[in-house]
């Protein structure tokens, strides 16, 4: 995906402070990653998207209806990027790397609040801090029911509290200063925009997460909550960059 974007970039050099260029390049990006666009025949569909992009950035309208159009697609590819794949109801489908990146890779692009109860700084990929994979409900949580957190890690993304949708990028420090702590411990030093500002849901959904028998259930209600606020933001700022 990187060819498409530095072509433009290194063809275009006096557009770098055009707004409605980098909002159109980062239109296609989010559109095209969690569309699946990439999943095969990469190189093939470099060069095509290649072309696209350059259209699109040239005001081609046909160029800039199709990117709109994927928008439906955005988290809803059956098997890839849909919202039973990544709460592993499809037992046929595994979550992609890909597809976890990306929801990483989102997140962190909105400059969200680090998970520090002292510290408001907002993270951002560029900044010099060292950041983490954080699962929001503890892998800890569950050791204590099906096995050790390690064995529960080394499970990869067959196992729901690894899908991507538990997880978010933190500084290293908040995250080993949460440790085993459960969402609502942890939650409750924070302000609520803190956990708001990672597309997760309100407080009163981590409360509902106890140990028992209806653990997985109410641990897969809270994911999907998350997976509704992330299609919710995705659809809005494509909405937004495609209009500039």
């Amino acid at each position: 995906m990187v060819i498409p974007i530095a072509y433009n970039i290194l063809r275009n050099p006096k557009r770098w402070d055009d707004k409605v260029f980098h909002d159109r390049i980062e239109a296609w990006y989010w559109s095209a990653l969690f569309s699946g666009i990439f999943r095969e025949r990469q190189n093939e569909n470099a060069i095509l998207e290649l072309k696209l992009l350059t259209k699109c950035l040239e005001a081609d309208p046909d160029a800039a209806n199709q990117i709109k159009n994927r928008q439906s697609k955005v988290l809803s590819v059956v098997g890839y990027s849909d919202r039973d794949t990544l709460l592993l109801k499809d037992q046929d489908s595994a979550i992609s790397s890909d597809v976890s990146y990306a929801i990483l890779q989102y997140v962190l692009s909105l400059g969200p609040t680090d998970f520090d109860p002292e510290d408001s700084s907002k993270l951002f990929a560029w900044q010099d801090v060292e950041l983490e994979d954080h699962h929001i409900v503890p892998l800890a949580q569950a050791s204590t029911l099906r096995a050790s957190a390690a064995q529960l890690r080394s499970m990869g993304d067959d196992f729901i509290l690894n899908s991507p949708l538990n997880r978010t990028l933190i500084s290293k420090h908040a995250n080993r200063a949460i440790g085993s702590k459960s969402p609502a411990q942890y939650w409750s030093e924070l302000t609520a925009d803190k956990p708001a500002s990672h597309l997760l849901p309100g407080t009163s959904a981590v409360y509902n997460i106890a140990p028992g028998d209806k653990w997985e259930a109410q641990v897969r209600s809270f994911l999907e909550e998350r997976f509704q606020r992330l299609h919710e933001k995705l659809q809005e700022e494509l909405a937004i960059l495609m209009s500039s």
